[in-house]
């Protein structure tokens, strides 16, 4: 076994990354290292004729946390361990490997060769296998998220940036290949977000809910995902939440639009707390940068987040964490005819417990409970809807690794109780009222749970995933199963086929479609079905990497309104499109590319046109409303100096459709718009070049500063128009350019 450590070159240099735009909601952004104060081992595992292994189990002896090597062979460990420790690796057909380090709290890079062994005499130890098999997965981490120009260190703004997923404006809903906003399964240690964005909207909303420095690795996949997730069309996104801190540990950020802190504390040598807070408030920003529109309160939020930590080699790890966030806003809005303010509050909790724990005999556990509840209160106009939405979810999942490959299986499910009253348009964009306004006050319960087993192959030429779930949706009254099929093809030591085909299922929205004003009580779960092919290739430094990827979709029992107001489960639709990445690294520099284009149609009815009084045609589909035809970002990163770095983003697609209103009749109220084809019109080309730039200074704060939409285009995002509809005009966003700055210091 040959053994090689080194300490890495200029540790703290990763600094200057941490903080890149925080200030929009003064979330704290200390480094990577400060922040977690853990050891981090990078390496790269091989077998003795110098090639990669991927899927090789590495782990701390004595410790519950675990990682699995990359398609390259390589990984990353965090530890709290210090002193002498013994890393393993592990993997089928292979002796272990063992190797003596000194952990003093800096980074190490370590290489490990393993050398074959009988495969009656391996040791098999409990583990997730590679997600080799599964296609349109994209990994990142935090410091990836802040290191994005225009991203705002904001993860769901960060994932709309990535390959599959479309830019339709400038908040931070995720329309995934061809799916609408609610069709991504959102987790944060398996506990399900169902309210994952801040100052929502029809469209999603604002910015995510969870900042990136409670992470310690986040995935996202557009497609093709197997069979342990459940209860979503398009996508998954995964967070994983950080471990117990090994070291104290403090910072702050101070910006323009607020203030933030985190403290880390171990208790003892299997126990430890964090906790960190977040207080926002953007009037400075909205100020300085002169906004068009008017606010009777600019948005501003608070949010407090906390977490418990213990680690048993009995009873394996554990981690309690409980997030409280609120909100609100008052800002001037323009729908169609409609011309005021906007006044809105909401409050998010989520608290949830999770356990995992690693058996000798080849076996591995985790359970998450959680409980989220979610209130809100928005008025404008005649609209005045106050919702409470309360929601306990959990997930149990068990694998075992073989020699043949990593056998999962599990059940995860969920409990829900939604509550709305108030009063609302006839006609959902008529904020005015002008068609006639409705009360309601509708309550009502439901439940959802699903089963799965899973099989992956071991890492080698083909790699097969095969899978099955079977689902139960209560308020729908059905069951489902739904088969999923993947394989990776490996062609040689840096390049790979991917191939996926899966059915998936999810119940139908619960505001717009459930609520008795407007909808139905027995929709069908929707039903979507993934045609997944890519290839992938990857240079032995890593410095040339490239992806593409071709899908198509098929959508069933889709939601569609009719003209009574009532729904059913008889819409359907297509999406089919390609996806291309391609990343090129020197030894300052680097610059990655993204192209999608995308061809869809649906014959449904979603949220932003639900109750908008268009005519549906008798037959036929129609362009949906987040269909974008091309999109195409490129960004640069430069390190100018050792303490000074420097990035720029533009990114371009195309406009998105709308209705267009073709006439007006007068009415009792004012003017009643008369709408042509369904998203028949298309916006102007949407375009945005973002900067950035951040400072280590040698007193130790980092400085930082960005600028969004550099060149101050114009992008129309939407229309409004006149009271009587003879004259439409572009809708002014509320931050046309945007320069914000802020510093960060962090304590050890």
């Amino acid at each position: 076994m040959i053994e090689r450590l080194r300490r890495s070159a200029r540790p703290g240099h990763i600094l200057c990354w941490t903080i890149v735009a925080l200030p929009l909601t003064g979330q704290a952004a200390v480094s990577e290292t400060t922040h977690q104060q853990e050891t981090e081992i990078r390496g790269a595992v091989t077998d003795r004729d110098g090639r990669p292994l991927a899927g090789v189990q590495v782990y701390m002896q004595g410790s519950q946390t675990l990682e699995t090597t990359d398609s390259q062979g390589r990984f990353v460990l965090r530890t709290g361990e210090t002193g002498s420790r013994v890393l393993v690796a592990f993997a089928p057909g292979y002796w272990s490997s063992e190797v003596l380090l000194e952990l003093d709290g800096s980074a190490l890079e370590v290489e490990v060769v393993m050398e074959p062994a009988d495969l009656a005499e391996t040791v098999e130890v409990a583990a997730p296998a590679p997600e080799d098999a599964a296609p349109s997965v994209q990994a990142f981490e935090a410091l990836d998220v802040v290191r994005l120009p225009g991203a705002q260190a904001d993860v769901m703004l960060y994932v709309q940036n990535l390959a599959g997923v479309n830019q339709l404006n400038d908040e931070a809903g995720l329309f995934v290949r061809g799916g609408d906003s609610n069709e991504v399964l959102t987790m944060l240690d398996e506990a399900v977000l169902y309210h994952p964005y801040r100052y929502e909207t029809v469209t999603g909303g604002i910015r995510g809910t969870v900042d990136p420095f409670l992470t310690s690795g986040i995935a996202f996949s557009s497609g093709g995902f197997p069979a342990r997730y459940g209860n979503a069309l398009s996508g998954v996104l995964e967070m994983s939440g950080l471990g117990r801190p090994a070291a104290p540990a403090a910072g702050a950020t101070l910006a323009l639009s607020g203030v933030s802190g985190n403290a880390s504390l171990p208790v003892r040598d299997q126990g430890g707390v964090r906790v960190s807070g977040n207080w926002s408030e953007t009037g400075p920003m909205f100020r300085l940068n002169r906004s068009p529109r008017a606010f009777t309160r600019h948005p501003d939020s608070r949010d407090v987040n906390a977490s418990g930590h213990y680690e048993s080699p009995a009873l394996g790890s554990f981690k309690v964490f409980g997030m409280s966030l609120r909100e609100n806003v008052g800002i001037e809005i323009e729908r169609e005819a409609f011309r005021g303010f906007l006044e809105s509050a909401n409050a998010n909790d989520l608290a949830y417990l999770r356990w995992d724990k690693l058996s000798a005999g080849g076996w591995r556990a985790g359970a998450t409970l959680a409980v989220t509840e979610y209130r809100s209160g928005t008025h404008a106009g005649a609209l005045d809807i106050q919702q409470a939405d309360r929601r306990q979810s959990w997930r149990f999942d068990v694998s075992r690794i073989t020699a043949a490959g990593t056998v999962r299986f599990g059940t995860d499910g969920s409990r829900s109780r939604h509550a709305f009253a108030g009063r609302a348009p006839h006609t959902s964009v008529d904020v005015g009222g002008v068609r006639g306004v409705s009360s309601f006050d509708v309550a009502f319960d439901d439940w959802h749970s699903g089963s799965y087993v899973e099989f992956e192959g071991a890492p080698g030429v083909l790699v097969p995933n095969l899978g099955v779930r079977i689902d139960r949706f209560d308020r729908a009254g059905a069951t489902r199963i739904d088969p999923r099929l993947g394989l990776l093809v490996r062609t040689g030591e840096r390049q790979r086929f991917r191939v996926a085909w899966g059915v998936y299922h999810q119940a139908p929205g619960t505001g717009s479609y459930y609520g008795s004003y407007r909808g139905s009580a027995a929709l069908r779960p929707m039903k979507a079905s993934h045609w997944v092919g890519g290839y992938e290739y990857a240079a032995p430094d890593e410095s040339l990497q490239l992806r593409v990827e071709a899908y198509y979709k098929r959508y069933r029992d889709l939601p569609l309104e009719y003209p009574a107001r009532t729904f059913s489960s008889t819409g359907y639709g297509a999406a089919r499109g390609v996806d291309l990445y391609a990343r090129k690294g020197w030894r300052n520099l680097s610059v990655e590319a993204v192209y999608g284009w995308l061809h869809t149609r649906r014959r449904w009815t979603s949220t932003v046109e639900a109750s908008r009084g268009f005519d549906i045609p008798e037959t036929g589909t129609w362009t949906p409303h987040f269909a974008i035809p091309h999109g195409l970002r490129a960004t640069a990163t430069v390190g100018v100096t050792d303490t000074v770095t420097a990035s720029a983003s533009w990114r371009t697609a195309s406009g998105r459709p709308f209705t267009p209103v073709v006439a007006a009749r007068p009415g009792e109220l004012g003017y009643v718009p008369v709408y042509g084809a369904i998203n028949s019109d298309r916006a102007p080309r949407y375009e945005r070049l973002d900067l950035g730039m951040d400072i280590i200074t040698p007193f130790g704060p980092i400085l930082f500063a960005a600028i969004t939409n550099a060149l101050g285009r114009d992008n129309v995002l939407d229309y409004a128009y006149s009271p009587d509809y003879a004259e439409r005009r572009p809708v002014a966003v509320a931050l046309p350019r945007a320069v914000y700055f802020g510093m960060t210091v962090s304590l050890r």
